[in-house]
C-alpha cells in the first residue's frame, strides 16, 4: 500500500471514470491513492493558461469559463507538491490528448501517463461491462514516465496548437491533435438533413456514426457553428421554449430541439 511518504495522485477526466477507478482499485496497492477529476474543456480557449489557482479565479471572473468553474476550482486547489507520483489517465481522443499536452505544459515536471484508450469509447468516457475491474487494476503499474524531452515535445505541440487556434480540434491520421476547419463538415450535415428535420440528439448520433468526429461535445460545437452562420435553423424546441443557443453551458441545450437546413 502507498504510504504518506509515497503519496499517489491519479488524474482522470470525468466523474464516470472516477467512480469506476475508485471501485477498480479497491483492495489493490493503489487503494489509498487520491483520484482527482480534471474536467478538461473541449475548447482549449476556455481554460486558464497555468495551473495556478489565482489564474483560474481571474479566468472565471473574466467569464472565460463557466460550466467548468466549480470542478476546476476543486482541481486547482490540489497541492501537487505532496505527491511522489502523479498518474494522468488518458485515451486517444482529442480531449484526452489535449489534456496530456496541457498538463505537461503547465505542470512542467516529470509525471506518469497511463493510456486507457482500449477501455474508452470515442467520446472519452470509460466503459466497463459487468463491473469486472480486474483489467483496470492490471493496468496500474504499467504507467510510463513522462520527463525531459517528452515533456518538451508535448509543450511544443501545445504551443503550436494554440499559436493559430481555430477553436476546433481533431486528431489526424498520425495521432496528433490539430486545428480543423468545421466548414468541411457542411456537406455531411446537409446530406443528413436533406429529407427532413432531425432532433439534435438524432443529428449528433448520425454524425458520430459516420466516424467524422472525436467527441460528442465537438459535434455540438460544429452544429452551433453552422446555426450561428445561418446555415441551420431551429424548427421546434420542446414546449416551444426559446433555444438558448448561446448558453455558456453547452450541455443545457435541449436534445429534442429540431434542426433543418436553411432553404
Amino acid at each position: 500500500m502507498p504510504t504518506d511518504n509515497h503519496k499517489i495522485l491519479i488524474i482522470v477526466k470525468n466523474h464516470t471514470d472516477y467512480g469506476y477507478f475508485r471501485m477498480a482499485l479497491y483492495n489493490s496497492k493503489y487503494l489509498n491513492a487520491d483520484i482527482a477529476v480534471f474536467p478538461f474543456p473541449f475548447d482549449a480557449a476556455l481554460i486558464p493558461t497555468s495551473l495556478d489557482y489565482k489564474d483560474l479565479k481571474n479566468s472565471i471572473e473574466n467569464s472565460k469559463i463557466s460550466y467548468f468553474d466549480i470542478k476546476l476550482r476543486k482541481f486547482y486547489k490540489i497541492d501537487f507538491s505532496k505527491y511522489n507520483r502523479i498518474i494522468l489517465c488518458h485515451g486517444n481522443n482529442t480531449n484526452d490528448l489535449m489534456l496530456l499536452m496541457f498538463f505537461a505544459k503547465y505542470y512542467n515536471k516529470p509525471f506518469y501517463e497511463l493510456d486507457i484508450s482500449n477501455y474508452k469509447n470515442n467520446d472519452g468516457l470509460a466503459f466497463f461491462r459487468n463491473l469486472d475491474f480486474s483489467f483496470i487494476r492490471n493496468l496500474f503499474g504499467k504507467e510510463s514516465l513522462v520527463s525531459g524531452s517528452q515533456i518538451k515535445k508535448l509543450q511544443k505541440d501545445w504551443d503550436f496548437l494554440k499559436e493559430k487556434d481555430t477553436g476546433f480540434h481533431s486528431v489526424n491520421n498520425d495521432g496528433f491533435v490539430v486545428n480543423s476547419n468545421p466548414d468541411k463538415y457542411w456537406e455531411e450535415i446537409s446530406n443528413i438533413l436533406k429529407d427532413s428535420a432531425l432532433s439534435l440528439a438524432r443529428l449528433v448520433g448520425e454524425m458520430m456514426s459516420r466516424h467524422i468526429f472525436n467527441t460528442e461535445q465537438y459535434v455540438l460545437k460544429v452544429i452551433l457553428y453552422f446555426f450561428l452562420k445561418g446555415k441551420l435553423q431551429v424548427v421546434q424546441t420542446q414546449k416551444n421554449k426559446k433555444l438558448d443557443i448561446l448558453s455558456k453551458n453547452i450541455d443545457e441545450i435541449n436534445y429534442q430541439t429540431l434542426f433543418k437546413t436553411v432553404d
